[in-house]
């Protein structure tokens, strides 16, 4: 029968005592105590002219990078057309330092001929900025 004596310290390590034999064991947490700072890039996009009856969508990429000390989180990305956008996002949860990508498709073949503008937003837990807007414009022919 094994006695497991557990003495744990956070500060960035976490030992155990094994009877007499100290262990260190992996924990995957962040050591930091700076929150997470989300960065989105870009936050403009002009799509320029697009034909609404031939290849009518068009795909743009946005990098997501958490500049913060905690991994970041996105809560949701919502969009203010969205029958018109689709979104599909790399990674949910984004590690310090690390980035994800946010792949933004607009359709338009649904459209009147103008100009258009449309708005994703993203949600995240960053102290900095919890919701970040990301818009994209057109001209549709």
């Amino acid at each position: 029968m094994f006695i497991y004596n557990m003495s744990l310290q956070f500060s960035c390590s976490v030992k155990a005592e094994l009877s007499s034999h100290p262990v260190f064991l992996p924990f995957f947490f962040s050591c930091s105590n700076e929150p997470p700072l989300i960065s989105v890039t870009p936050t403009e996009v002009d799509l320029g002219e697009i034909n609404r009856f031939e290849n009518s969508s068009r795909s743009f990429e946005v990098t997501i990078k958490n500049i913060g000390g905690k991994p970041l989180h996105i809560k949701s990305i919502l969009r203010d057309c969205e029958s018109c956008t689709s979104v599909e996002l790399e990674d949910s949860i984004i590690k310090s330092g690390s980035e994800s990508q946010l792949q933004i498709t607009f359709e338009s073949k649904d459209f009147f001929a103008g100009p258009i503008e449309k708005t994703v937003f993203i949600n995240s837990d960053a102290q900095n900025m919890p919701e970040v807007m990301v818009n994209f414009s057109a001209d549709l022919k």
